[in-house]
């Protein structure tokens, strides 16, 4: 039985799972606008400088990446006001995914006005809004809900590539929701999200909702193997049940197909390594100072985290470093300064929660929105922390994992309060630097 996973204060839950064993890789319409905002918490503060001036001279896209800038608070104070002016400006000279942002930041305040921008972008074929869109008129944003109008925008981004509007579609066709109920075509979307590479939350999904239809013969013939296989892809501890069905050369031959998979399936680092993590793979980047935080030894299994600073001729980035180790597994996690702040607080979440509903249970995991890959945040399609915290009030464990990494390291015993304040301690350290 897989454990059950409390997501926190989602505004948009996505129907887990899909996949399939294809060797071409599916483009991603998330890539692109990934790759934006990577650009750009990478970029040197005189890049920046450069991009500002272009925005200011009346350049749609570099006002956009200005209005991300802002919102995320990379190379200038973190201004949700002052995103929205610049998405705005680009909005205004038609660039639609700044249509999409605008119209997503404004309905808090104004539901017509954000209808009419998400409109405007989905329109002008900006995939991410088209999307948004199908929820949007799923979960009542605008002040009515339209399953007609959800489908249509859901439809037109999974034919765009969209892999969480391909998850949403192969869902609905399997409810039979809006739909003629067939397993069939919920296979295929599902199988077409599981195709892409890298996993930025639906192709995840994707593979895991494939598995459980190759396991349960709906849509495609039972086949253990298949369940295994993609089961295996979207995370370590999912193909238990599949496993159980098969024999030791089967599963043998299984791990080969999984290993030579992702082989074929590699991404470069820039695009799956988080931001400090991709400048610690640069050539001439040094450790120029680093303090150990904490060490913990269990059973094994290891935990050391340090405060460090990195640099290069150019720029310096500080942060922590979290090495995770077992006998069978390795990870190595860097998290900036935001990044780690931004863990801190996610961690804050689950023991609040805890203290709030108690522990889920034998079986059952807290997580945080922060801690969950299909939450459409830009940093949860990275490399970087993620932690549940399992079981009753008698025997509570801490499991972390690199996000986006294969193994997990369990800490019976260990709290989500306590790794937060070791978490504290490395930033104060930082500073004091």
């Amino acid at each position: 039985m897989k454990p059950r996973i409390l997501l926190l204060m989602l505004s948009v839950v996505l129907a887990a799972t899909c996949l399939a064993a294809q060797q071409n890789v599916t483009p991603d319409s998330k890539q692109e606008g990934l790759a934006i905002w990577a650009r750009l918490k990478l970029m040197t503060q005189s890049e920046f400088q450069e991009l500002l001036a272009r925005a200011q001279s009346g350049d749609a896209a570099s006002q956009y990446q200005v209005g991300l800038a802002y919102d995320m608070g990379k190379h200038v104070p973190r201004d949700s006001n002052e995103a929205a002016r610049w998405f705005l400006k680009s909005a205004e000279q038609g660039y639609p995914p700044a249509e999409g942002a605008y119209g997503q930041w404004i309905r808090q305040s104004n539901n017509a006005v954000a209808e009419r921008w998400m409109l405007r972008a989905a329109e002008h074929g900006d995939v991410s809004t088209q999307f948004w869109l199908g929820v949007a008129y799923d979960d009542n944003w605008f002040g009515t809900t339209d399953s007609e109008l959800a489908l249509k925008w859901y439809q037109k981004a999974a034919d765009a590539g969209n892999p969480d509007a391909q998850v949403v579609l192969g869902q609905k066709y399997a409810d039979g929701e809006g739909v003629k109920q067939s397993y069939e075509i919920a296979a295929k979307w599902f199988r077409r999200a599981a195709e892409h590479v890298p996993d930025l939350g639906g192709a995840g999904q994707g593979r895991y909702r494939l598995g459980q239809l190759y396991m349960d013969g709906l849509g495609v013939p039972r086949n253990y193997l298949q369940a295994y296989f993609w089961f295996s892809l979207w995370g370590p501890d999912a193909a238990t049940d599949a496993k159980e069905h098969l024999s030791a050369a089967q599963i043998q031959e299984a791990d080969k197909l999984v290993k030579d998979w992702q082989q074929q399936h590699r991404v470069s680092p820039e695009v799956e390594a988080a931001p400090m993590e991709a400048f610690a793979s640069h050539q001439g980047v040094r450790t120029t100072w680093f303090n150990e935080v904490a060490r913990w030894e269990q059973d094994g299994i290891r935990l050391i985290l340090t405060a460090v600073v990195l640099e290069d001729s150019a720029r310096k980035s500080r942060g922590v470093k979290v090495d995770l180790s077992s006998e069978n597994a390795r990870d190595q996690v860097y998290l900036d300064e935001q990044a780690t702040e931004r863990t801190r607080l996610a961690l804050v979440e689950i023991s609040d929660a805890v203290a709030l509903t108690g522990m889920p249970g034998i079986g059952g995991c807290i997580g945080a929105k922060e801690f969950w890959a299909g939450y459409d945040w830009p940093w949860n399609k990275y490399h970087e922390l993620n932690v549940n915290f399992c079981g009753d009030s008698k025997n509570r464990v801490l499991v972390l994992h690199g996000r986006g990494k294969p193994g997990s390291f369990q800490f019976p015993g260990k709290s989500p309060t306590v790794l937060a304040e070791i978490l504290a301690t490395a930033m104060q350290k930082l500073k004091e630097h």
